[in-house]
């Protein structure tokens, strides 16, 4: 079962390291043989993801915006009449763009959601050090969001 799963993940494009992979399976298995309760399921979780994965939890760039979608927005800025042809839209480099654009919001907007998650439970746990620690990384998220949305 183990291999089946460690080989779906790596198919959808999951990169997680053998050892956090068997952490993760015998948590997994704690919880589904009742060896431990559901909160500590969900502590374990938390700790788990401020060990190993809290680094990668930052905001991602938004890619670089092609400069036909700039000379529009600049002609667009100067005469709010200004229209371009619906075939602009459908043009690979502005598709691309878009298209990226939109998985990386929704990619830093998910994360900013997991990590307010986790920080009501440190909260619960009465936990102060990592509770600022998350609470930091809310605040860059949040900054991103100022900048770029």
């Amino acid at each position: 079962m183990k291999d089946t799963i460690l080989k779906s993940l790596k198919h959808w494009g999951h990169k997680i390291p053998e050892q956090d992979f068997n952490a993760g399976i015998s948590l997994l298995y704690k919880r589904f043989e009742d060896k431990i309760t559901e909160a500590e399921f969900l502590k374990e979780c938390t700790y788990f993801m401020l060990r190993c994965k809290f680094d990668e939890l930052k905001p991602k760039p938004l890619p670089t915006r092609p400069e036909k979608l700039l000379n529009y927005r600049e002609s667009k800025r100067r005469d709010r009449s200004y229209e371009v042809r619906t075939s602009f839209w459908s043009d690979y480099e502005i598709r691309d763009y878009l298209d990226q654009k939109w998985k990386i919001i929704q990619h830093n907007m998910g994360n900013k959601a997991w990590l307010q998650e986790n920080l009501t439970r440190l909260e619960q746990y009465g936990d102060p050090v990592n509770t600022v620690k998350v609470r930091n990384r809310i605040q860059e998220f949040e900054e991103w969001e100022q900048e770029n949305l």
